[in-house]
């Protein structure tokens, strides 16, 4: 059944993010990136440089504002965190500045977008839509459970897999013309990362909106 193969073929392109990361030290870069981090390296200039240049690159289409500030909280600590308009193919979602650079760019089917973290490339955000298929948000949980997905008891939206010391997470949302979108993030399955990003990312990707 082809539905089956969105979330599948996400993993995929979430593992292999994975497998060609740096190595970096787990213990200083599982905490949340500050918007502007102390002592930037040229390569960290180049990587927002190329956050800019994709998010403006898109047709501004949409009524939201280009720019605004989210309040999350982590740890119980609240942070307002400046964010950008990113606007994809039927879709936008506010990233904070600096903090993700676009790396993949679909052809507005399935998956459509990749982000990584800028201060941490094992974290990953992808978007994906369902393209023609037409199926219910009942069909897609039932297809994310099969494949062993665990639902969250408090927004039905929400699903999570851990595998191979991986966290893949899915947030499920219905656009206005019956499109299923997956909003899609993976990190390692370790209490720092689950703590830090765990808790920060379902925060930022409640700011989709599909057009």
């Amino acid at each position: 059944m082809r539905l089956k193969l969105f979330p599948l073929a996400l993993a995929a392109v979430l593992a292999l993010g994975l497998a060609g990361c740096g190595t970096k030290d787990a213990a200083g870069s599982s905490s949340a990136p500050s918007s502007s981090p102390a002592g930037s390296s040229a390569s960290s200039e180049a990587d927002s440089q190329t956050e800019e240049d994709a998010a403006s690159s898109q047709s501004s289409t949409s009524k939201r504002p280009q720019s605004d500030t989210v309040t999350i909280v982590v740890e119980g600590e609240e942070e307002e965190l400046p964010v950008t308009l990113f606007e994809g193919e039927g879709y936008s979602i506010y990233l904070p500045e600096g903090e993700w650079t676009h790396t993949e760019a679909g052809d507005g089917s399935q998956v459509q977008d990749v982000f990584a973290a800028v201060e941490n490339d094992k974290v990953l955000l992808a978007i994906q839509s369902s393209g023609e298929e037409s199926a219910t948000l009942d069909q897609v949980y039932d297809a994310l459970l099969e494949e062993g997905y665990l639902q969250s008891d408090d927004n039905d939206q929400y699903f999570a897999l851990s595998e191979d010391g991986v966290v893949t997470c899915q947030y499920i949302v219905e656009g206005t013309d019956g499109q299923i979108w997956y909003i899609s993030w993976c990190y390692p399955d370790t209490t720092e990362y689950v703590e830090g990003w765990g808790s920060r990312i379902p925060q930022l990707i409640e700011t989709f909106e599909a057009e």
